[in-house]
């Protein structure tokens, strides 16, 4: 009898149900096992990758900070050298400008005509022409220098004499009222316009009019002042200021106001009386 195949469940003996069932739980656990590694291995990215960020910044942060103390270093080098330059450009400057100045001045005092812009500088220029003019009589050249020398409205009287020649200068007290409308009746200041003026005049006459042989210079400031004559009131010209002066030598073109004021004679002084009442 041939055998057949039989449909009959066999029984899985009780030891190979333990042995696939022991499996089973120990891939369950493998793979718990494989799930924590990698889930630690990705936190572990994670705050490598976050630590990386952080350190990155913080390193970002130091640098600008370098930069930034980099930057006001060389800024303040920057500004430290540039102000060192100019105080060493203005020191230049001082040194070539006291240089000029004093090459200008020697200039000046030698009356160098391209100094000649203002009315007084031509006008100096004019008198030290007329001084140097050998066609001119001394008298005449003495006139015209003393012309140049006052304000309009002055009387100019040249005497030859024995020893040279006698300058009278007489400048009208309006005049230095006119020419400082400013003091506005400062009777003080007038006065001290009136000396400088004085000066003036005998700087010029003398510096300009060397070697003419003036002997000696009278300078007069006169004024129009009411006069009470036998009970009527009249207008009268009057001398305020006298003051006389020879050129002794001296090199007047250099002489200050004040020098000339030390040099020079006082023969009448009616100031100090009106200040009095001032």
């Amino acid at each position: 009898m041939s055998p057949t195949i039989s449909t009959k469940k066999t029984k899985e003996p009780k030891r190979a149900v333990k042995s696939r069932m022991a499996m089973e739980r120990e891939k369950v656990i493998l793979l718990g096992a494989i799930i924590a590694c990698a889930a630690t291995i990705l936190i572990h990215l994670l705050i490598q990758v976050v630590g990386a960020v952080q350190f990155h910044g913080k390193v970002k942060q130091e640098l600008q900070a370098l930069k930034n103390t980099r930057m006001l270093q060389v800024n303040e080098n920057q500004a430290k050298f540039e102000q060192e330059l100019e105080l060493a450009k203005r020191a230049q400057g001082e040194n070539l400008a006291g240089k000029h100045r004093d090459e200008e001045f020697a200039r000046r005092q030698r009356l160098d005509p391209a100094f000649g812009r203002s009315e007084t500088e031509k006008a100096m220029l004019k008198m030290k022409a007329i001084g140097e003019d050998a066609e001119l009589a001394p008298a005449d050249a003495v006139k015209k220098i003393a012309k140049l020398a006052c304000p309009p409205g002055s009387g100019i009287g040249v005497y030859p004499e024995n020893n040279g020649i006698r300058v009278e200068i007489a400048f009208p007290y309006k005049a230095v009222v006119d020419a400082h409308p400013d003091l506005l009746n400062y009777l003080p200041g007038y006065y001290y316009e009136v000396q400088k003026m004085a000066a003036g005049i005998m700087k010029d006459v003398f510096a300009f009019g060397a070697g003419r042989g003036i002997s000696g210079l009278t300078i007069t400031c006169q004024n129009l002042e009411r006069v009470k004559k036998q009970g009527t009131t009249t207008r009268e010209i009057r001398d305020l200021f006298i003051v006389y002066g020879s050129p002794g030598g001296r090199d007047w073109l250099r002489l200050s106001r004040p020098e000339i004021e030390n040099v020079w004679n006082k023969r009448r002084d009616q100031f100090p009386a009106l200040l009095k009442g001032f």
